[in-house]
């Protein structure tokens, strides 16, 4: 499926979250302008639909979590995304085969 990008770099969220819950979890991240900015950068860069998927889903992970602590992306420091390693190893925050762009 190819990613339709307007004028302006906007793209087609429906690119990447098939169903209404999934793209709902992305436009109400309080760092929707950061996941926009990096979505919009995989589909110029040309990444496939499926990475670009995975990785949309794990920086949505990111901002979930920060979110959860009152934080956003563009406040971590290094301390943080270590914490956030250490969390993602061993998380639970959904399913088994899940990710936050899936449910």
């Amino acid at each position: 499926m190819a990613v339709h990008i307007t004028a302006m770099g906007h793209f087609e969220i429906d690119t990447y979250y098939r169903t209404a819950s999934a793209r709902a979890r992305f436009l109400s991240s309080r760092d929707r302008p950061t996941l926009m900015r990096l979505a919009a950068f995989l589909a110029h860069r040309g990444y496939r639909q499926t990475r670009a998927r995975s990785l949309l889903s794990c920086a949505l992970h990111l901002a979930a979590w920060t979110e959860r602590r009152g934080r956003s992306l563009s406040t971590l420091s290094r301390q943080d995304v270590a914490r956030f390693v250490d969390h993602a190893l061993r998380c639970r925050c959904f399913p088994r085969g899940q990710t936050p762009g899936r449910r």
